[in-house]
């Protein structure tokens, strides 16, 4: 019966150990190409993400002055509101409990991780 128990236990241990948990680096699975032109230093309002909102978000029946849905983005400051109560990002990365944004279509990786930087760094008007 020991023998029994003893075998059992081992084949266990030898299954976790194959089938075990691991640690992966994002950086090791997927290696830089050299390619990435994301520039996330020096963000600004004027020249990075007012562009942006003004292309995908403040446009024609949408967050532009003449939209009626109540969330406003022609401007720096009805952006930075949306910017510190968490709401810009939490639209852009379509986290849970937000509504996905933008509606006519995505923004790209670099551009979200640019606006988060720009909030990160406290949304300054520059």
């Amino acid at each position: 019966m020991f023998s029994i128990m003893k075998r059992i236990l081992i084949l266990i241990a030898i299954i976790c150990i194959i089938s075990g948990c691991y640690y992966d680096k994002a950086q090791n699975l997927y290696p830089s190409t050299g390619n990435d032109s994301c520039v996330l230093s020096n963000v600004t309002y004027s020249a990075v993400v007012q562009p942006i909102i003004a292309q995908n978000c403040a446009i024609g029946g949408c967050h532009d002055a003449t939209s009626s849905n109540g969330f406003f983005l022609y401007d720096y400051a009805l952006v930075q509101a949306q910017a510190t109560n968490g709401q810009l990002v939490g639209t852009i990365t379509h986290a849970n409990n937000y509504p996905a944004m933008p509606l006519s279509g995505s923004l790209t990786t670099c551009q979200i991780k640019q606006i988060t930087a720009w909030v990160n760094a406290g949304a300054l008007n520059n």
